[in-house]
């Protein structure tokens, strides 16, 4: 989208605006919109470029003539530099670290992408603890692609075996910064729209909860204590440098 010629990249946002509008109803995706467009309070070294297109970007989605005609959908890793406007901009929704029993159903989709066939069983009890494994170590689902295909050096015969993918569970050392992916995650749930929209908001006795999440949900209600939450976020935010 940027342009080195001064005016170029906020033409070319309004011209892309201007198409969308046109082609309506459509979708349109922003991905990993922080670092895309810093907020307000960056100083990007651009003169001002990053700002203007920013600028135009908060007046279209405040549009109400647009609505039920675009729908505006961006992404993150790092929900805690989404600039305040946004806010209420956006319904905010979190995705969190797969549990164990979703997490398990990887194993094979990954094997057969990478292989063309499987014969993992995800009701195996040798991927179902791999899985516990992972999670406690703070596996993403890009991770697990990895662990997948680490399993392949272990394997001997011609089909991947859930003993390979168990050894490779194993021998995973985890997140770098666990602490890191807590409060990337707690930074998510604190901006969460709609309390029926957190993961565990339909059955919060039975969600398998991440350990950061252990004393913050109360498991009758789902409801999230949001001075524990707080407490949480300052105490892990010293972990992102």
């Amino acid at each position: 989208m940027k342009n080195k010629f001064i005016g170029e990249s906020e033409r070319r946002l309004r011209l892309a605006l201007a198409l969308a509008e046109s082609l309506a109803p459509v979708i349109l995706m922003i991905d990993e919109i922080t670092e895309a467009l810093p907020d307000r309070s960056t100083q990007a070294a651009d003169g001002g470029v990053s700002q203007d297109l920013l600028a135009q970007l908060y007046d279209f989605s405040s549009r109400d003539d647009l609505r039920g005609r675009v729908l505006l959908i961006a992404c993150t890793n790092l929900p805690g530099k989404l600039d305040v406007a946004w806010h209420d901009r956006f319904q905010i929704i979190p995705f969190l670290e797969l549990v164990p029993e979703d997490m398990v159903k990887l194993f094979p989709l990954y094997d057969k992408r990478l292989n063309g066939r499987t014969s993992l069983n995800p009701e195996d009890e040798l991927l179902v603890e791999a899985s516990l494994i992972l999670h406690q170590k703070g596996a993403s689902p890009r991770k697990v692609l990895d662990i997948v295909n680490h399993a392949l050096l272990y394997s001997n015969a011609k089909e991947l075996s859930s003993r390979d993918i168990l050894t490779a569970a194993r021998d995973y050392r985890g997140s770098a910064s666990p602490e890191r992916v807590a409060f990337t995650s707690l930074s998510a749930i604190a901006l969460t729209s709609w309390q029926s929209v957190l993961p565990w908001s339909h059955t919060p006795k039975d969600y398998k909860y991440p350990w950061y999440l252990q004393d913050l949900v109360h498991r009758e209600t789902g409801e999230v204590d949001k001075q524990k939450l707080k407490t949480k976020l300052e105490e892990y935010r010293r972990y992102l440098n």
